[in-house]
């Protein structure tokens, strides 16, 4: 498993990449190793303050994009490990918002894997079973959360991940912003998530993402090909139904599987 991409450069003794750059990290890992997936741990969800600090929550997306990236010029599927307890004294608890954001931004980007870190509290706090081996809470939140991605996963998993776009403005700097090839446009307050995907024949598919872990969000979508006929993959039972008006609700950190029209 790897370094997020906030570990140290800098001098060999003091470096916890031993590279120059996050991007050559990946390269050499991959041209040495020779792995067969690549998988890297980010927790800045809960360092950003559930999001509200900018710079530290750029960390998150720019790390999802870059191994994303590097995964799909050498054909390895990618695994994501993110927060599942209270990472830091001073950081947020899980809640059900930033535990649907982190699963739901993974999968979005395409991700083959997502683990949660950890189950057990080992010291931490929120964490879903406690130091006495109860359940917690937060195991509740994150039943719900695995839930969702148990329905979904397996439908994703034969899709294949074509690009990656966010409405604007993008909720952090350097991200690239709608129009995308199957979404044109997104007509929404919070910022929105699009990442599109391949399937079967000339299918296309689309999960939406509300990145606010505070409000609601009406999203009205513009296709760049027809403009009706869209269906939602329900996360309860895998069916689909049609989208009324191309517009849909999704709650704080929810994401939403589309087939696009």
């Amino acid at each position: 498993n790897l370094f997020p991409d906030y570990a140290t450069l800098g001098a060999p003794d003091r470096s916890q990449l031993g590279t120059d750059s996050y991007s050559d990290y990946l390269e050499r890992f991959v041209r040495e190793v020779k792995p067969e997936l690549i998988s890297y741990d980010n927790y800045r969800v809960q360092f950003s303050d559930d999001l509200k600090r900018a710079n530290l929550a750029n960390s998150y997306y720019q790390n999802l994009l870059e191994v994303r990236r590097v995964s799909a010029v050498h054909g390895l599927p990618f695994w994501n490990i993110v927060s599942s307890n209270q990472i830091r004294p001073q950081t947020p608890a899980p809640s059900p918002a930033n535990l649907l954001f982190q699963a739901y931004t993974i999968l979005a980007a395409g991700a083959r894997g997502l683990t949660w870190y950890t189950y057990y509290s080992g010291g931490y706090h929120y964490a879903p079973v406690d130091k006495n081996g109860d359940r917690t809470v937060t195991w509740s939140n994150l039943k719900m959360v695995n839930d969702q991605v148990k329905i979904l996963g397996p439908r994703m998993l034969k899709l294949r991940s074509t690009g990656v776009y966010f409405s604007a403005p993008a909720p952090v700097k350097g991200l690239t912003e709608l129009p995308g090839r199957v979404v044109k446009a997104v007509e929404c307050a919070p910022p929105v998530m699009v990442g599109e995907f391949s399937g079967e024949g000339d299918e296309s598919w689309v999960m939406i993402v509300n990145l606010s872990l505070q409000d609601s969000a009406r999203i009205k979508l513009t296709w760049g090909g027809k403009p009706g006929g869209a269906q939602i993959m329900s996360a309860v039972d895998g069916s689909l139904a049609s989208i009324e008006a191309n517009t849909m609700l999704l709650a704080a950190g929810q994401g939403v599987l589309v087939k696009a029209p």
